[in-house]
């Protein structure tokens, strides 16, 4: 597989050396999606099925990307009327200092998901790219990137990065301390 959150080769290269984690739940209704990951890319895509499929594969072959792909969990619960999936990548080690030392593994995340399912991503530097239509949309970022096709909500809050998006049916909020936004419709 590969990833089309990033346009970086070596998330290509690297998903081909390594295996992809591969995980399915049943979502008949109300879905939402929360991606915790440091780094890398998340591409979500909407189909008519109703289960969500996660694939999780490091974005570089190094032993730290690799590490976190293999132990990033991916866990459902049903809150009321909703089914909420959780993929979450292992925190960052740091130094006796708590300064983070090394580089960020960076992963690869795919989704299948329904059609309207909400969608949040945590991250310190992933880029976003969605296609089909989706429910609410919250991105937490550092540095990223985001396009994605239609939503009915969108919330974007990043240090660094662009946003793109098709229409955004009901509300759109975006911030950025360097980064520009191309909305066709609000």
């Amino acid at each position: 597989p590969t990833c089309a959150a990033t346009s970086a080769p070596s998330c290509r290269l690297a998903s081909a050396v390594a295996e992809a984690l591969s995980h399915t739940f049943d979502a008949p209704g109300r879905t939402l999606v929360r991606v915790e990951i440091p780094a890398g890319g998340l591409a979500v895509e909407t189909w008519s099925e109703p289960r969500v499929e996660v694939e999780v594969a490091p974005a570089r072959g190094d032993d730290r990307s690799t590490a976190a792909a293999a132990e990033t969990r991916a866990t459902a619960t049903t809150r009321g009327d909703r089914q909420e999936i959780w993929v979450r990548a292992p925190k960052r080690e740091s130094s006796l200092l708590g300064i983070p030392w090394g580089r960020e593994p960076e992963l690869c995340l795919t989704v299948h998901c329904p059609e309207g399912t909400d969608v949040a991503l945590e991250t310190q530097g992933a880029d976003l790219e969605a296609r089909g239509r989706l429910g609410g949309v919250a991105v937490h970022s550092a540095s990223g990137d985001g396009s994605l096709d239609d939503a009915t909500s969108l919330s974007y809050s990043t240090a660094s990065g662009d946003l793109t998006a098709g229409a955004v049916a009901e509300s759109l909020a975006f911030k950025s301390a360097s980064g520009d936004v191309d909305v066709r419709s609000v």
